[in-house]
């Protein structure tokens, strides 16, 4: 069976997504005592649009514009208002990537407890990492680069700075350089995230990197020469993909030197 997209006067999906939600929406809901008739019974309890604009806490009939497509909102405030309105994450892309054309960069969510079992299944070593380089889940392949056959805490903090790692990043003055601005670009990404802002303090704090000169490029799809612990010395190709919650996948396509 097709699913049919909803059949309403908007011009735009991301209006009706608006509309959608705030109907689903009660006074209560929101934190707002129930409306009275002057008779004294009860009125609608629906989300009105004034009400929207009371919750923030911005100037009256905002809402109403941004809702009739009269007033373009700021990013923040679009995302404020989905926030209130209790959009699901995939709704509040679609309607986002509608209006503005680009993903939205959402705050970094609680990993799923599944990503070992997904990187297991690999051959090729891979971890998933929050932004900051906290190890969330590493498959066999990867953890044996290591001598305690444990990744890492935090995967960027032990290549900038641990003594295992000049030894197992070859040329690590290369890896440092596209690590910085990787870290550079997380840092513009997420600026409300704690342990992003303070490994980038971290790096702004250390006289040795602030005498590399920055890549123009990122890790990913970049290859590097590495040591790896069981495998020999070889090269790896760092290949990246994110999650909308934040969360990004490193594989390590690792070919010995022969």
């Amino acid at each position: 069976m097709r699913s049919r997209r909803p059949e309403h006067d908007y011009e735009h999906v991301w209006q009706w997504l608006l509309r959608y939600y705030r109907g689903k929406m009660t006074r209560p809901d929101a934190g707002l005592p129930p409306l009275v008739s002057r008779r004294g019974g009860p009125r609608s309890p629906g989300l009105r649009q004034v009400d929207v604009d009371v919750l923030l806490g911005g100037g009256a009939g905002v809402y109403a514009k941004v809702e009739n497509n009269d007033f373009r909102p700021q990013p923040e405030l679009f995302l404020r208002i989905t926030e209130l309105l209790k959009f699901s994450p995939y709704h509040l892309r679609i309607a986002y990537l509608d209006l503005y054309g680009a993903e939205p960069v959402l705050p970094v969510e609680q990993p799923s407890p599944h990503w070992r079992q997904v990187l297991a299944g690999q051959s090729e070593m891979a971890c998933a990492l929050m932004p900051d380089g906290h190890v969330v889940a590493a498959n066999d392949p990867f953890t044996q680069l290591f001598a305690t056959g444990r990744p890492p805490t935090n995967l960027w903090r032990w290549a900038l700075w641990s003594e295992e790692a000049r030894e197992a990043l070859v040329d690590r003055e290369k890896w440092i350089a596209c690590l910085v601005t990787e870290l550079r670009l997380a840092q513009h990404r997420y600026p409300d995230d704690r342990g992003v802002q303070r490994i980038c303090a971290d790096m702004e704090r250390d006289p040795r990197l602030q005498q590399l000169t920055e890549s123009r490029v990122g890790l990913d799809n970049q290859q590097f020469p590495l040591h790896h612990r069981t495998r020999g010395l070889g090269t790896a190709r760092f290949m990246a993909s994110h999650t909308p919650a934040g969360l990004s996948v490193w594989t390590l396509l690792f070919e010995a030197t022969t």
